[in-house]
């Protein structure tokens, strides 16, 4: 894993309470049509708050997220 990384963690209860950090690896400088690695297998809740932090040396901004759900009858 790179230096360049970006740490997530979620909450199925509106931040009460959260999941481990999980680490996801960001592309490199010029690398501008790579994304970083979706964060699967997050279970189900009614209230899903994530909460990102990032290592790199450099400014970050997240451009984009995208979340991709069903609603269960």
């Amino acid at each position: 894993m790179s230096d360049r990384i970006i740490r997530v963690r979620y909450s199925k209860d509106g931040g009460y309470n959260y999941s481990n950090w999980r680490e996801l690896a960001l592309p490199q400088l010029g690398e501008y049509g790579q994304r970083t690695q979706p964060l699967r297998r997050c279970g189900r809740a009614r209230s899903f708050t994530l909460e990102t932090e990032c290592t790199s040396p450099l400014v970050v901004d997240i451009m984009e997220a995208v979340a991709d759900y069903e609603v269960s009858a």
